[in-house]
């Protein structure tokens, strides 16, 4: 499978291509760039629910749902699906992900259920599902009349899950009792990691420039073991950089276009850490995003209400080593109720 991703993506950075390092104007500024705090006003939400998914993952349990009360029908689809899905990554999380913010310090832990498998021809099952726990605890500050922002993160992260491949003669042990105990596949560790971020915002008129850097899990984020399960892999450091430009329209309403590189120190193709995103807010009620996401496109729609918030998006998340390789379309569903 692919490496870990830099942060916790959000639903409507990823609408706009993942460019939101510079922009960073709600609260995914927690694990885009701490730094876009300093711009905010106090807010907070008890109640925000996300779902990402790989769009597979929907048609192949419709798929197989639509045989279902027939027993030899279903087996034969539960093959075909299998066949069908060979080197295709399957994914699907839940999270929920409330935050405080004071205007000068703020906290977002984010309670993140996964699974992603891939078939592959061998055969053989690539197996990742858990359950991690991530609490940034941010502090954020405005300098020069609100022209350049610092922010820094402390990050605990407890991840609990299991990464394994499985072939047809391990569930074979398993169903005989001769395997080993899936407690053996379990990974547990907690980790401690320190963000830093910086926005530098310059408004003239109705224009309005950003330059964003952020720096993720400075000097790699290491677990600590627990109990006698494997390690996690380390959280990598990243090194992020992005731009920004929005136009402020009295009768129009917001307009942002942002240009974001993405894990710099990292050895991968530049393909892939290249972003670009638009967004453009009417009358404060509807946002439409548009974007280029390691090279795939990338929309979404963001509806306001009062105190209500739904997101939609679709991207794709590239799990090969250049664009182009093996891409993975998602969607992204967010609700939320702000106080």
């Amino acid at each position: 499978m692919q490496s870990k991703e830099w942060t916790e993506y959000g639903v409507r950075p990823l609408a706009m291509g993942n460019a939101f390092v510079a922009i960073a104007d709600d609260e995914n500024a927690f694990y885009y760039n701490p730094a876009g705090l300093a711009f905010q006003e106090k807010s907070y939400s008890y109640v925000p629910f996300e779902l990402q998914s790989s769009t597979k993952v929907l048609s192949n349990l419709i798929e197989y749902l639509s045989v279902l009360s027939d027993e030899d029908e279903t087996n034969n689809a539960l093959l075909d699906l299998i066949d069908e899905n060979i080197g295709e990554v399957n994914s699907i999380e839940f999270r929920y992900s409330p935050w405080y913010f004071s205007g000068l310090w703020g906290i977002s832990p984010i309670v993140k259920k996964y699974a992603t498998a891939i078939v592959h021809r061998q055969p053989s099952l690539e197996l990742q599902t858990g359950l991690d726990l991530t609490v940034p605890i941010s502090l954020a500050y405005a300098f020069f009349d609100k022209t350049l922002a610092l922010g820094t993160s402390l990050n605990i992260k407890m991840s609990n899950g299991y990464k394994e491949f499985i072939s047809p003669g391990d569930l074979d042990d398993f169903e005989s009792g001769e395997a080993q105990d899936f407690d053996d596949f379990k990974q547990n560790g907690i980790g401690v990691g320190v963000d830093l971020g910086i926005i530098y915002r310059r408004d003239i008129k109705k224009h309005q420039l950003s330059a964003g850097l952020s720096w993720k899990n400075i000097g790699d984020m290491a677990y600590y073991q627990i109990g006698d399960y494997i390690t996690p892999d380390e959280d990598l450091a990243s090194v992020n950089l992005g731009l920004a430009y929005k136009y402020l329209s009295e009768n129009y309403g917001r307009y942002h276009i942002a240009l974001d590189a993405h894990s710099l120190n990292q050895d991968f193709s530049f393909t892939k850490k290249l972003n670009l995103g638009l967004g453009v807010l009417l009358k404060e009620s509807y946002e439409f995003l548009l974007g280029l996401h390691q090279g795939y496109l990338s929309a979404g729609v963001r509806l306001i209400s009062g105190n209500f918030n739904f997101e939609f998006s679709t991207w794709a998340e590239e799990y090969g080593m250049v664009a182009g390789d093996d891409p993975d379309r998602r969607i992204g569903l967010k609700y939320i109720y702000y106080f």
